[in-house]
């Protein structure tokens, strides 16, 4: 056979192995997921203790619009305590303090990611300068009922994260007592300004819980109502003596 039948025989048969596949691709199938949801939930916390911050202005940091001014007072979050979190656009955004003195206009950019959960605080670091935490807290599809949020949301027990913010407290032991007596020691890494630690507890049960420093003294008390699928964070914050609780409902 010559090489240009040799050639036209080979280019028949790439033509009829071509037509063979493209007959068994099934083209009503995507193997590629057709859209994302670029959007995070999120609440600020002001636990600033004795700052003068009063309001916090978000702006996208990529087109310049601004998403929202949120009040907010020491102590509190916003969206409220009880209230859905905020849906929000996912990307980098600036967080612009206000209030009087120093923490006017103040600038901060975090970025929030999608499909996220986030508590963004406005807290005052160990160095006592008033800055800002951003907390994952989990997935938006990981949720209550579904296949996804099955290890997040038991029937029977509650999560709780204890989250130090005070800037002249280490916290190295975590008693708690009520449905089920615990001792965390946390002596080798305590929980210094910024650190938090995620326990599980049997539930629903109220719950008294003590915090220790290093040298086993009494930093606070608190009790904690934890109801079934609960999810909840722990605050410790202020400055010096001042010591201050706070609980926030992840969940």
């Amino acid at each position: 056979m010559s090489k240009a039948h040799e050639y036209k025989f080979l280019y028949m048969i790439l033509a009829g192995l071509m037509l063979f596949l493209s007959s068994c691709v099934e083209t009503e199938v995507s193997n590629i997921e057709p859209s994302f949801d670029f959007h995070s939930l999120f609440k600020i916390a002001n636990i600033a203790s004795g700052s003068s911050v009063t309001s916090v202005t978000v702006v996208n940091n990529s087109t310049g619009v601004t998403e929202g001014e949120f009040p907010i007072a020491v102590g509190t979050e916003n969206p409220a305590e009880g209230q859905a979190f905020m849906d929000i656009q996912s990307g980098s955004k600036r967080f612009i303090l206000h209030g009087t003195g120093s923490v006017d206009g103040q600038l901060f950019i975090q970025t929030l990611d999608s499909e996220r959960k986030y508590r963004v605080y406005i807290f005052n670091s160990d160095s006592g300068e008033t800055s800002l935490l951003k907390s994952d807290l989990r997935y938006t599809w990981q949720q209550k009922g579904t296949e996804q949020g099955k290890n997040l949301f038991y029937p029977d027990s509650a999560f709780v994260s204890f989250l130090n913010c005070h800037t002249d407290s280490s916290v190295a032991f975590v008693e708690i007592t009520g449905g089920k007596d615990t001792l965390i020691d946390l002596h080798l890494a305590p929980l210094e300004n910024g650190d938090h630690v995620t326990i599980m507890l049997p539930a629903p049960a109220a719950y008294n819980v003590t915090l220790y420093s290093p040298d086993e003294n009494v930093i606070a008390a608190i009790t904690l109502d934890a109801a079934g699928t609960g999810r909840y964070t722990s605050v410790l914050y202020g400055v010096q003596s001042e010591v201050v609780t706070k609980i926030f409902t992840d969940d």
